[in-house]
């Protein structure tokens, strides 16, 4: 596994951080040079045509319903989302050569329990999963029960019988995780639940063109992006049962400490 670490150049203390904390686990990195939306302004994007336009425009309405986008897009934000999209095409490119997962980190990260992590690797590389996380924040695994799995399959029976339209399945994916699940035949991973976190997470060439189409548009920050993906279900997402990275406590580069504080009291870690 190959790590794609976001960072802006002249963040040299985060980036000093950040290469101890791989060399600590012997993982092989590379840094992406975020682009710093506080100095160079990133404008949303422009649609390719028409239907395009639309497209983006359902994407919005959509989201709104599951509560996304409660943050404005501001210059920051985007070019945050522009950083991510750019390790994103690393890892697709490098998932190609290899057929393996290839993980994305924000520099705000450092090691959790890694004494296993290789364990949890050899696993992603035979389940199905597309995405993992392995640091995230809340999405404590959750034992199923007679009732769940009753309402998992109550909101299967509604989709079938409706139009299956966009709206549609999102309901019912945003019903089917709500929490993690136990998959059959793994120890160490769980179905992703509607969690949250950017810095830590893996995928293969598969999940990383899949963020890569969900966010064209610029509309979501990177978790919110790939809550997304769940959502939509065009792609399978996993996470690890044990957080092997954690979010260190200086938080974003590009956002400020109050609104870094404020995004961790909506999106506690328990």
């Amino acid at each position: 596994m190959k790590a794609f670490c976001v960072s802006i150049p002249s963040e040299k203390e985060r980036r000093r951080h950040c290469k101890a904390q791989y060399e600590i686990a012997g993982i092989e990195y590379e840094f992406i040079p975020a682009i710093d939306g506080r100095i160079e302004i990133i404008e949303p994007p422009t649609p390719l045509d028409e239907q395009d336009s639309n497209r983006w425009k359902q994407i919005h309405t959509e989201a709104n319903r599951f509560s996304f986008l409660q943050d404005n897009m501001s210059s920051p934000a985007r070019a945050c989302a522009i950083s991510h999209a750019i390790a994103w095409e690393k890892a697709a490119e490098k998932s190609k050569e290899d057929g393996l997962h290839h993980m994305v980190n924000e520099d705000d990260f450092k090691l959790g329990m890694v004494e296993d992590l290789e364990v949890t690797l050899k696993e992603v590389e035979s389940s199905p999963f597309d995405i993992v996380y392995l640091g995230y924040r809340g999405g404590e695994s959750m034992d199923s029960s007679a009732r769940k799995w009753a309402q998992r399959q109550w909101h299967h029976l509604k989709y079938a019988a409706s139009p299956r339209s966009l709206q549609h399945k999102l309901r019912r994916n945003y019903v089917l995780h709500q929490t993690p699940q136990r998959v059959r035949g793994f120890q160490y991973l769980l179905r992703a639940g509607m969690t949250w976190g950017g810095h830590a997470y893996i995928m293969n060439a598969r999940g990383a063109e899949a963020l890569i189409e969900s966010n064209r548009s610029l509309r979501f920050l990177p978790d919110e992006a790939l809550r997304w993906v769940i959502l939509e279900g065009k792609v399978k997402v996993g996470m690890s049962q044990t957080k092997h990275f954690i979010c260190e406590d200086f938080g974003s580069a590009i956002r400020s400490p109050e609104e870094h504080d404020n995004h961790h009291r909506r999106y506690p870690s328990k």
